[in-house]
């Protein structure tokens, strides 16, 4: 991920390569819509995979109580440890953010998928955040499994406790809010739900 002097940079050069011409009704769209202009430069990039991972822009309610955003979700099946008492958050308001999707290509631990994510500038989501990606784009992030590795509890079954995060998951089109332990790694095929730090 490009550092933010970097960052800021590259938005010049992008400034500076519009043409000027461009028609007034074109522009208009993409100021009245901006994700639009998003997805337009993401088409422009996707040849390189390695250059932009997997986005989407989703709005963060952090006032709307935990159960109605899950409930809005329409899932097939919710873990029942996924609750507002173990999942807590001190937000407030609401959030425009843009999620990347991160994957390693290779089983990985949950300490190295941190380490990696810093290193690219990225920290991992939470829980709301996961539920409002899933909530925006409920068929339109594959069928791959999403980690958020943000939001971590300690869960505890007969005589041991370990630590799990949610997760989405989907099996043909059912979809899945479960909670996935931690300590265990992850396989190749899960993506790592962050924003930009």
């Amino acid at each position: 991920m490009a550092s933010d002097v970097n960052f800021k940079k590259l938005g010049i050069v992008l400034l500076e390569a519009i043409p000027s011409d461009l028609p007034d009704a074109l522009v208009e769209r993409w100021l009245n819509h901006p994700d639009t202009l998003s997805k337009v430069l993401h088409q422009a990039l996707e040849k390189f995979p390695e250059v932009v991972p997997p986005r989407y822009f989703v709005y963060v309610n952090y006032d709307l109580p935990l159960e109605v955003v899950i409930k809005r979700g329409t899932y097939d099946y919710v873990d029942p440890n996924i609750t507002a008492g173990n999942f807590p958050s001190d937000k407030s308001g609401q959030r425009r953010l843009t999620v990347y999707l991160i994957n390693f290509d290779h089983s990985i631990s949950s300490k190295n998928v941190l380490v990696e994510l810093d290193r690219q500038g990225l920290c991992p989501i939470t829980l709301r955040v996961l539920l409002a990606l899933s909530l925006k784009y409920s068929h339109g992030f594959g069928e791959y499994p999403v980690a958020a590795l943000g939001s971590i509890r300690t869960s505890s079954f007969l005589s041991y406790s370990r630590k799990c995060v949610p997760c989405l998951e989907k099996n043909g089109l059912a979809r899945y809010l479960l909670n996935h332990p931690v300590d265990g790694g992850w396989d190749k095929d899960w993506y790592f739900a962050a924003t930009r730090k």
